[in-house]
């Protein structure tokens, strides 16, 4: 009877070992934020613009993204609150006018999975900007998810200043 006993508990006890990792929170591996990068282009390859400082237009204390740093790309924030962002692109020549890329998006719930949940995916409805610095702007795929990759392309003009 004892020897019964010890078996059922061992068992019982092997039993509930084997379910703990079965309720475990930690299975989610996926990035879960949704944030695209933008990329500077010039003549079909990736430009660098020293310095270049990045604001947003609009939203509280006017956030600072990049401050006069050399960047060829940076991570533009989307906000699910909302359905529309602008930022500003101040160019190391003070002689130029900043540019404005304003973008307009759908929120889209996106279920990934029962570990990580849901999260906020954007979608692209429109792209308008400035074009100051600004000569085209490409949006390689208006659907924004967790896939940290390059979403839109900034495509830069050739500068009095920089002609020779």
């Amino acid at each position: 009877m004892i020897c019964k006993l010890k078996i059922a508990i061992a068992l019982t006890v092997v039993a509930m070992l084997a379910l703990v990792p079965a309720c475990s929170s930690d299975g989610c591996y996926d990035n879960t934020s949704a944030i695209p990068i933008v990329a500077f282009y010039r003549d079909g390859a990736a430009v660098k613009l020293t310095p270049l400082s990045v604001t947003g237009v609009g939203v509280p204390g006017d956030t600072l993204l990049i401050d006069s740093a050399s960047t060829s790309s940076f991570h533009m924030p989307l906000n699910f609150n909302s359905k529309q962002v602008k930022w500003k692109l101040y160019y190391h020549d003070e002689d130029l006018t900043p540019d404005t890329i304003t973008i307009d998006y759908d929120v889209v719930m996106n279920f990934v999975s029962r570990d990580c949940g849901a999260m906020y995916f954007f979608k692209i409805t429109k792209c308008g900007y400035t074009n100051h610095v600004i000569d085209s702007i490409k949006v390689l795929d208006s659907l924004i998810t967790n896939i940290d990759r390059t979403y839109l392309q900034v495509h830069i003009k050739h500068l009095e200043s920089e002609e020779e």
